[in-house]
């Protein structure tokens, strides 16, 4: 038990390693805490996932011949929808038959805390209505919501679903993601072969640090990992964009953030005989196809 422990926590960022030893040692579980989800202002945000998405597109569609996706009557797959449902309200209230999604530390309590519901469901209803226009009241909308919405608390590459999927999505997910080729090849299988994709990648490493890359390309690969664990797997553009050929997917790429101009020393042999420097300092990217 220890071992297991351990071996969890080593795999992670040190923030989230603290987090996860703080609610261990008092007697809580893994699943995101709701008292802290309710007094956070990044997470309570209705406009969250809606700003990232039409962003997404916005940016696809200037680069690229990227149509608007549209939810109607599809199901949605989303890895890693974070503590409340991610992308999934936004794709109900468009018309998704079904949203399911895979996030080992989701708490269901969320779809029935009367206090989610009032300050954050009813909040994301009202700003989508906003946007959208009506197309439901929002008992509607709760009972969908919650109706058509399924969890898997398992590991990716363990994924297996009854109806393939329609529609594709991760945020900032992928680059956390080990094993990352059988995972890959897993979403290929529950997908169908129209299946549209959308995902964003930080390549940076998810730490407070003056550049995003810092540490990265000052060693190799693996001292890296051992210095700051696995919680992300500093797999970089061309790998992703192979491994999600190699599952199947015909995938494209298009960057956007860069953090070149914040890396001031000499990027070790291991990264520079590798990648080019578009490919190095590509702080974020969306890989997307149909």
């Amino acid at each position: 038990m220890i071992a297991h422990i351990a071996k969890r926590l080593w795999e992670l960022p040190p923030k989230e390693t603290f987090r996860k030893m703080g609610r261990r040692f008092s007697g809580r579980s893994e699943a995101f805490d709701l008292e802290e989800l309710l007094r956070s202002p990044k997470h309570m945000r209705p406009q969250r996932f809606y700003d990232f998405f039409s962003r997404y597109e916005a940016i696809l569609g200037q680069a690229n011949d990227w149509q608007p996706l549209d939810f109607s009557d599809r199901r949605v797959l989303e890895i890693g929808c974070g503590p409340l449902l991610g992308f999934g309200p936004l794709a109900i209230f468009r018309g998704a038959k079904q949203f399911i999604a895979v996030e080992p530390e989701f708490d269901s309590v969320v779809l029935s805390d009367p206090r989610v519901e009032a300050d954050y469901f009813w909040n994301v209803f009202s700003d989508l209505t906003a946007v959208y226009g009506p197309r439901m009241d929002f008992d509607q909308f709760l009972e969908r919501l919650r109706g058509r919405t399924t969890i898997f608390r398992d590991k990716i590459h363990q994924l297996s679903l009854d109806n393939k999927v329609d529609a594709l999505l991760t945020n900032s997910c992928l680059e956390h993601i080990s094993p990352f080729q059988e995972s890959m090849n897993v979403l290929f299988e529950n997908s169908s072969d129209k299946v549209k994709f959308l995902h964003l990648v930080d390549f940076g490493n998810h730490r407070a640090t003056p550049s995003p890359f810092d540490d990265i390309y000052a060693t190799d690969r693996e001292s890296y990992l051992k210095k700051n664990g696995l919680g992300i797997n500093l797999l970089r553009q061309p790998d992703i964009q192979l491994a999600l050929e190699d599952a199947g997917f015909n995938v494209s790429f298009t960057p956007y953030g860069t953090g070149k101009k914040q890396w001031v020393v000499p990027v070790h042999a291991f990264w520079a005989d590798k990648y080019s420097q578009e490919e190095l300092f590509t702080k974020t990217g969306i890989f997307y196809g149909v």
